[in-house]
């Protein structure tokens, strides 16, 4: 896939962390609301099926010459995998049962979205980014989300660094 911009960059990784989710034999479907987003996104729709999103994080400047004139960006991803926590009924708390059934899916989740994703950058003919070099793909941690103690929405965060050489034109 030939890469033009930060927004096609964002959706050519919201599109592989879909399909790696969509392949992977987990217990349940992929996220059915699935976007990108300035920053944390809005997590209402978590228990409608999940949610699954990307934000840019940051962009960083590496300096490849002494001086620092001269270097290379560098867009710093999250993607977001969220589910539904177990909240009880206000009255009588969720079982452990409950939360165990949650946590393993969400472990699933965890596991389908680092195995699929590394391999679709990380085969020889990266399908993610065409004519992009492994050296320009950083895939980073993977760290759960915070939890509400009252419940609600629960999921994990995957950060993946990508080169500006990455985007077929640097100046969009």
């Amino acid at each position: 896939m030939a890469v033009g911009s930060l927004a096609a960059q964002g959706q050519a990784l919201l599109d592989a962390a879909y399909a790696g989710l969509a392949l992977a034999t987990t217990t349940h479907d992929p996220p059915t609301h699935r976007f990108r987003s300035q920053g944390l996104p809005n997590l209402e729709l978590c228990c409608d099926d999940g949610v699954l999103a990307v934000w840019l994080e940051r962009i960083e400047h590496r300096p490849t010459d002494p001086r620092g004139c001269h270097g290379d960006n560098y867009f710093h991803w999250v993607i977001g995998l969220y589910r539904c926590w177990p909240t009880g009924d206000g009255v009588i708390p969720p079982t452990a049962a409950a939360y165990a059934d949650a946590a393993a899916d969400l472990l699933e989740d965890a596991w389908a979205l680092v195995t699929e994703f590394y391999d679709r950058l990380r085969v020889p003919a990266n399908s993610v980014f065409s004519g992009c070099e492994c050296e320009d793909i950083e895939l980073g941690d993977l760290t759960p989300s915070e939890i509400e103690p009252s419940g609600g929405c629960a999921g994990f965060e995957f950060r993946v660094v990508v080169g500006a050489a990455c985007l077929t034109d640097t100046g969009s």
